[in-house]
């Protein structure tokens, strides 16, 4: 992918480890970050821009089948797929739960009968979100919080003067996370409409097991 030939790939490497953490928890958050640099680094960051971020494809099974019909995990998953750099692809009937293991069953037409309001509703307001803010798009990503213990991973999303900070509890457990903020009078959680206010220590915030927010 220099820019004469191909300007993207379908990223199987974004759905590979995107299954190896949220869905099958056989990786960390360490090793998921340490992954996904080295996914950003292949390629230019123009390049790494367009990449074709899928989560499930015609090839593979689906995402919420991988996930053992957790739709927490897969929420999770589609979370970080919205906000991470990349252009994010859709396989029709995720937006409706639709599940499959085998190749019959992944590619069956579309059940236009299934509907599934509160998914596409998620889906819907995180498509909103990027196209409400470009940094989501064509900002830089930065890793701020690595806890393996709490098993927590947050990351940045940055351009200019635009911060947007996403974390994401990938724990059975809630978790208490605290972290620094410069700069800034409040934050308020983009999925919830919660406004945080930092502490002399910055924000700390309480995150449900499984679960993530996106704070602008």
């Amino acid at each position: 992918l220099l820019g004469n030939e191909f300007d993207s790939t379908m990223n199987y490497r974004f759905t590979d480890l995107c299954r190896q953490f949220f869905a099958e928890k056989r990786i960390g958050v360490y090793e998921f970050d340490a992954h996904f640099h080295r996914l950003l680094m292949r390629y230019p960051r123009p390049l790494a821009n367009l990449q074709m971020n899928l989560l499930d494809s015609h090839d593979v099974p689906r995402f919420l089948s991988l996930c053992s019909g957790d739709r927490r995990r897969f929420k999770l998953a589609v979370l970080f797929q919205m906000m991470a750099p990349g252009i994010p692809s859709v396989f029709y009937g995720d937006e409706h739960g639709l599940m499959g293991l085998a190749e019959a069953d992944y590619r069956r037409p579309m059940p236009w009968q299934a509907k599934d309001e509160e998914l596409s509703a998620f889906y819907r307001t995180l498509i909103s979100l990027r196209r409400r803010f470009p940094v989501l798009a064509s900002g830089g990503y930065r890793t701020f919080l690595l806890n393996q213990r709490q098993e927590v991973y947050g990351f940045m999303r940055e351009q200019g003067e635009t911060q947007i900070y996403i974390l994401l509890n990938n724990s059975e457990k809630p978790q208490t996370v605290e972290f620094p903020v410069f700069g800034r009078s409040s934050l308020t959680d983009l999925l919830t409409d919660r406004v945080y206010t930092p502490g002399s220590s910055g924000v700390s915030l309480i995150l449900p097991p499984v679960s993530g927010v996106v704070l602008s």
